[in-house]
This record gives structure tokens, C-alpha cells and sequence, in this order.
């Protein structure tokens, strides 16, 4: 196996590098994107938990108050 010139062994090292960046540039998004999901999710789930308790609360009478109690 003929050794290549290290201009040609630079120039393939640099096509590998700028696909490995563009592979963790992929995968960041990717993640990104996830997480951003998630939250989303969770907000709306946190959301639509507050409205039921709401709800709820709106079958059960208000206690009077008892005379001295805080």
C-alpha cells in the first residue's frame, strides 16, 4: 500500500471531521428538541391538572368559618 501524499490524508481527516460535526450538531437538536417536548408536556399536563382540581373544588360548599379560627 502506497503511502499518500498528507495533503490528500488532511483533506479526507477533514471531511471525517466535518461529518462528525455535523453528526453531534444533529444529535444536539435532536436532544434539544426532546427536552423541549417534554416540557411542553409537562406544562400541559400541570395545566389541565389545576383546571380539574378547579373543578373539583367547585362541588364542595365553602365551610363557614368558625368564630376565632384563622
Amino acid at each position: 500500500m502506497a503511502k499518500r501524499p498528507l495533503s490528500e490524508q488532511l483533506a479526507d481527516l477533514s471531511v471525517r471531521v466535518r461529518n462528525a460535526e455535523d453528526a453531534v450538531t444533529a444529535a444536539e437538536k435532536e436532544a434539544h428538541d426532546k427536552v423541549i417536548a417534554h416540557r411542553d408536556q409537562a406544562r400541559a399536563d400541570a395545566t389541565a391538572a389545576i383546571e380539574k382540581i378547579n373543578r373539583d373544588m367547585k362541588w364542595f360548599p365553602k365551610a363557614p368559618r368558625e368564630v376565632g379560627s384563622r
